[in-house]
């Protein structure tokens, strides 16, 4: 360990740290960030690559996650770029590799978290680990670095990683084919992404409503499986009983994701009253808002009753709606 990696003959390191578990977390419990490239050139971090045995559980038991977890804040570059060169997808599942990047990830820098928020959401890290996702504090915690950075086109890439409903296969395949539970997290509001979609600026706020109805229609559809007699889609479970006149995000602990998917809904709100609310003088800006993201929400009476508040809040543009 005390001669430069470069000095050193890659088959025989190979051949001392395989002797034995130990050896090899030894090796890897000692080595500094200098050894970083040489290793991965060498292909020592490939283990990384790999499919895990069995994906349905896992142990800490890679020690070359141990070691980038390691150097982390030393060579967060570095590290970055080895993550996004890491292909993740169903065909090569390892959940550990995801749980040890996330935290990883949650020790980035405003500015290197930036790069990997993308492949979190593209590589969908968040449906392939929901037998695994609970709380969502790695994510509390990139949220904050990048709230703290004002990084708002990078909280919403995040959030779009977040927002994932589950599909009708998901839900065919849970004990009683329940949608109480649309997202892949026993309770999003540890991680505060609402909060912090509330807060985005005007120049991003059109793309957070987008993301914010489009998952609100998403959960509308799967939730809605009969129809009644007036629209397409039956009631929403977890806005059964709103009142969109008076609906604020929550700030207390959550019982359930019906709360969840109430904060979802306010949040929408709040970006439809800057969005809108505030066009009321300019007609043109507030319909075509209207028009390309909440008109096409899907036909059920919780959509209706949420359209209805936002009519009420420029009678004069939306005066027919109100009449019909």
């Amino acid at each position: 360990m005390k001669n430069k990696p470069q000095k050193i003959s890659a088959e025989k390191l190979r051949s001392t740290i395989n002797l034995n578990p130990d050896a090899r977390r030894y090796f890897y419990a000692l080595a500094d960030e200098t050894w970083l490239d040489w290793l991965w050139e060498n292909g020592f971090l490939d283990v990384i690559r790999e499919k895990a045995t069995d994906p349905t559980r896992y142990l800490y038991q890679t020690p070359e996650l141990d070691y980038l977890s390691r150097i982390v804040e030393k060579k967060p570059t570095r590290v970055v770029d080895f993550m996004a060169d890491v292909k993740i997808s169903k065909e090569t599942f390892n959940p550990e590799v995801i749980d040890r990047f996330l935290w990883i990830a949650s020790k980035l820098p405003a500015d290197q978290l930036a790069r990997i928020v993308p492949k979190i959401r593209d590589d969908q890290w968040v449906p392939l680990m929901g037998p695994f996702n609970r709380w969502g504090f790695e994510y509390k915690q990139m949220f904050d670095t990048l709230a703290a950075a004002k990084d708002h086109e990078s909280i919403i890439t995040l959030a779009e990683a977040v927002l994932v409903v589950h599909t009708e296969e998901d839900i065919k395949r849970t004990a009683f084919g329940s949608v109480d539970k649309p997202f892949y997290f026993n309770d999003l509001h540890h991680s505060e992404i609402f909060e912090r979609l509330s807060e985005v600026d005007d120049a991003n706020s059109e793309r957070a409503l987008k993301l914010l109805l489009k998952t609100l229609a998403a959960i509308v559809v799967l939730s809605g499986q009969k129809e009644d007699e007036v629209f397409k889609y039956g009631d929403m479970f977890s806005l059964f009983d709103v009142d969109f006149f008076t609906l604020e995000l929550g700030h207390e602990r959550h019982m359930s994701s019906r709360d969840d998917v109430r904060d979802l809904a306010a949040v929408a709100k709040t970006l439809l009253e800057r969005l809108v609310g505030n066009s009321c003088d300019k007609p043109e800006e507030a319909r075509r808002i209207y028009d390309s993201y909440v008109a096409p929400l899907p036909d059920a009476r919780t959509m209706w009753r949420f359209r209805l508040y936002i009519w009420s809040m420029c009678p004069a543009v939306f005066s027919e709606e109100l009449k019909s």
